[in-house]
């Protein structure tokens, strides 16, 4: 007597399985030894991508809809957070076998955190998937040359567009170098607010907000008013891509100049002799 056909999963299905399983592995593994190995962390960085490019291809597999495919990421997301949290507990007690409960719980919480800090590009993923569902493919095609950053780049272009085109008014406060701060729209209720009569008969309001790294810093005050959306957005984003690219400038110069005011009986050589 034949033995009845096997139900199998399309192969679409079982790629994406496979993938998110892999992942939660990956991302787990390296939340805790990333800091000893990085090669742990570019395996995670490199089977994410492989999970977003098994979505694009579940996606034209199953005919899905935008509704459909956010239901499987959605899903997949909350497989991978649990794959990566009993991944890290398992990497914790490996790593250090006398680990206390509380130090495996910790692992097990922390093992997620890579991948929650990747919610937004998933999301931004999804609308340039359909929006332009080629450049979505190649950008994590297995032969893309694009980092990750230029990849959240690609895939947040619509997004961004939106931001930097709204002309909704937000509350921001100018401080005396010109500079802009973000307030928020409970300001009153997040900052003591005050008024002043100026010389042309008009009132000003004003706050003091504190600013600086942690354990440095210091209050300052800033003119209340608002601006519209965009353009907030816009000058607040160019800040931090220039603060990215000085801090990244900055830290080699200090590296390479450092290096070189090494006294010669205390240097290592970089690669083993």
């Amino acid at each position: 007597m034949a033995k009845p056909a096997r139900n199998t999963k399309p192969a679409h299905e079982r790629q994406r399985a496979t993938a998110v399983r892999q992942a939660g592995v990956a991302i787990g593994t390296a939340s805790v030894t990333a800091t000893e190995s990085q090669s742990q962390a570019d395996t995670a960085r490199a089977a994410i991508v492989r999970v977003l490019r098994s979505w694009g291809i579940w996606a034209i597999g199953a005919k899905a809809t935008v509704a459909q495919l956010n239901a499987i990421i959605r899903s997949d997301f909350a497989a991978l957070k649990k794959g990566a949290g009993a991944a890290a507990k398992k990497e914790r007690l490996r790593v250090s076998p006398k680990s206390t409960p509380a130090q495996v719980n910790a692992a097990r919480k922390n093992g997620s955190r890579g991948l929650r800090q990747r919610r937004r590009p998933f999301e931004n993923w999804q609308e340039c998937f359909h929006v332009s569902r080629q450049v979505a493919l190649d950008s994590v095609a297995e032969d893309s040359k694009l980092s990750w950053s230029e990849k959240c780049a690609v895939w947040a272009e619509a997004k961004t567009n939106r931001c930097t085109e709204s002309r909704m008014k937000v509350v921001i406060g100018v401080d005396a170098e010109g500079l802009i701060h973000a307030l928020g729209e409970n300001y009153l209720d997040a900052y003591e607010v005050e008024t002043r009569k100026m010389d042309d008969g008009t009132t000003e309001a004003f706050c003091l907000v504190t600013v600086g790294p942690k354990g440095a810093t210091e209050n300052i005050e800033v003119v209340i008013s608002t601006a519209p959306s965009g353009e907030v957005y816009e000058q607040m984003r160019s800040v931090v891509i220039v603060s990215r690219n000085l801090l990244s400038n900055a830290r080699k110069f200090l590296t390479v100049t450092e290096d070189t005011e090494t006294l010669e009986q205390y240097e290592i050589p970089q690669v083993a002799e």
